[in-house]
């Protein structure tokens, strides 16, 4: 099968990596471009736990200053993926949600009352959901950083404009809203129908561009690239 890797690019490779192994050629199309913000030191020894809902918070905040003070503080992670990331930079006790903002925020929430302290939340300029808010609303003092951002670009690759008008990409790999939305934007831009593809959502909030726009869309068995990838077996 012939693939379609929307993801940014460093975090493509392994997946292309992966799917390589499984016997797919994949190619690559990068509809965000990650770029690392500079927030100003902030204070951590009111930390009492941190909220992760990205694993590119992972290795940002692994080369923070702030990194060896907050390496032991209680991390809650969105997902599987995301906890395995904080525990690979370091980070000592990590506990994984059921993947999504509202079962993080529902997870927290009964596993720190009475808790005193502040939240950690460092995340990404661009984000959904309100996690923040859910844990204000519940009683906690939430300390949001923003870490990265990630620009949508407008363009397909050529050798990826090519392989569309060529019939030679069977799937589209999609993990995102945001990139769903630049996907959908380029193929247009590109000429391509978006009726004559097929893609793979992680979620459904990440298909609906996808099935507004009229691609097959089918969503993953589960919030993570191993229910995405459910889908090629």
């Amino acid at each position: 099968m012939r693939i379609l890797l929307t993801r940014p690019i460093d975090q493509a490779r392994a997946t292309a990596e992966r799917l390589r192994a499984a016997g797919h050629e994949v190619l690559f199309a990068p509809m965000l471009e990650i770029e690392r913000l500079r927030p100003p030191p902030f204070r951590t020894d009111d930390v009492s736990s941190i909220a992760v809902t990205s694993a590119r918070v992972a290795e940002v905040l692994h080369d923070r200053p702030e990194y060896e003070a907050l390496r032991t503080r209680p991390v809650f992670a969105v997902g599987s993926r995301t906890a395995d990331a904080m525990a690979s930079a370091g980070f000592a006790r990590v506990e994984t949600a059921a993947g999504d903002a509202d079962a993080l925020a529902a997870g927290m929430t009964r596993a720190l009352a009475g808790v005193a302290g502040t939240i950690l939340y460092p995340c990404g300029r661009e984000r959904r959901g309100d996690l923040d808010v859910q844990l204000q609303e519940a009683g906690f003092a939430v300390r949001l950083v923003e870490l990265y951002g990630a620009r949508k670009l407008q363009r397909l690759p050529a050798d990826v404009l090519d392989a569309f008008m060529a019939g030679r990409i069977d799937v589209v790999l999609v993990y995102s809203r945001r990139t769903a939305e630049a996907f959908v934007r380029a193929i247009r831009t590109g000429g391509i129908d978006p009726a004559s593809l097929r893609a793979i959502a992680i979620s459904e909030t990440a298909a609906e561009p996808l099935v507004a726009a009229g691609c097959s869309t089918d969503i993953a068995r589960t919030p993570d690239e191993a229910g995405l990838l459910a889908w090629l077996r």
